[in-house]
C-alpha cells in the first residue's frame, strides 16, 4: 500500500491546488498571506495524513496477514514503521512544493533573466515541473510542459522553436549520468536562456550547449541553497542575508569545479 503511493494520493491535489496562490504571493514577497494559505493546507493535510498512517499501522499486521500470509510476521511490523513515513511523506511533498517555488523564484532573480510575457518551455512534468510552472505564471510568463507522454512531447519540440526560455525539471544530466542531455538546443533558435534545475553537476551538459550558443545559463545549485535558506529560516525563525546566501552558493561552486 505504501509503495502504491497512498500517501501521494493524499498529497498531490492539496499541492496542486495550493501552489498557485502561494506562488503568486511568493513572487509578489507577500509572505503573510503565503503563509496563511500554507498554514491552512498544512492543517488540513495532517487532518487527511494522519489517520491514514494510524489506520495503517493499527492494521498492518492484518494488511500483510492477508496479502502474504503469516509467512512473514516481521511485514507488519515493517508497515507499521512505514505507516509513520507515509504520514512525513504527505507533509514533505507539500513542504517541498512550495520550497521549490520560491527556490525557483530566487534563482530567476539571480539570473537576471526577464521571463515576464515570456514562452517558457519546462523540461518535464513531476512535482517540481508544477511548482516551476505556476512560479513562471505568477511572473507572466507562459509555461509549456515538454514530457515523454504529454500532449507536447520531445520529438515534436521544433514546433515550440517560438519558446523564449527553456527550464529542465528533469534528471537528465544528474550525476552520474552527466553526459546526458535532454535536448538539442538547436532546435530552438530563439532561445535566450537556460535554467536547469539539476544542481550536481553544478554545469551540467545541457548548459554546456547553451553557454556555447552564447546563452546565460544556470544550473540548480542556487535554487538549493535559496530553498536551504528559507528552510532554516523557517525553522530557527532567523533571518539569514542574500549575501551569506551567495557566500555559500560560492563555496559549493568551488567545492564542485
Amino acid at each position: 500500500l505504501f509503495r502504491s503511493n497512498l500517501p501521494s494520493a493524499f498529497a498531490v491535489p492539496m499541492v496542486t491546488s495550493a501552489i498557485p496562490a502561494i506562488a503568486a504571493y511568493v513572487a509578489q514577497r507577500r509572505t503573510k498571506d503565503a503563509g496563511q494559505i500554507l498554514g491552512a493546507t498544512l492543517k488540513l493535510m495532517n487532518l487527511l495524513a494522519m489517520p491514514m498512517a494510524v489506520g495503517m499501522g493499527v492494521l498492518a499486521a492484518p494488511i500483510m496477514g492477508a496479502l502474504y500470509g503469516d509467512t512473514e510476521p516481521v511485514a507488519g511490523q515493517i508497515l507499521m514503521v512505514l505507516s509513520a513515513a507515509g504520514y512525513g511523506v504527505c507533509i514533505m511533498m507539500v513542504t517541498n512544493a512550495i520550497l521549490q517555488a520560491y527556490g525557483f523564484e530566487r534563482l530567476v532573480r539571480r539570473s537576471g533573466i526577464q521571463v515576464q510575457g515570456k514562452k517558457a518551455l519546462v523540461l518535464g512534468s513531476g512535482g517540481a515541473s508544477v511548482s516551476i510552472c505556476e512560479a513562471l505564471r505568477s511572473m507572466n510568463a507562459t509555461p509549456v510542459v515538454v514530457s515523454r507522454h504529454g500532449p507536447i512531447d520531445y520529438d515534436h519540440i521544433s514546433d515550440q522553436s517560438d519558446a523564449a526560455w527553456l527550464v529542465n525539471t528533469t534528471p537528465v544530466g544528474m550525476y552520474p549520468n552527466i553526459d546526458s542531455s535532454p535536448l538539442d538546443l538547436t532546435l530552438l533558435p530563439n532561445l535566450r536562456g537556460v535554467l536547469d534545475i539539476v544542481y550536481n553537476p553544478p554545469v551540467t551538459r545541457l548548459m554546456t550547449q547553451a553557454q556555447s550558443l552564447g546563452l546565460p545559463a544556470l544550473s540548480g545549485l542556487y535554487m538549493l541553497v535559496a530553498q536551504a535558506r528559507r528552510s532554516a529560516e523557517l525553522f530557527t525563525n532567523t533571518s539569514i542575508s542574500d549575501a551569506r546566501v551567495e557566500d555559500i552558493y560560492r563555496i559549493m561552486l568551488d567545492e564542485h569545479p
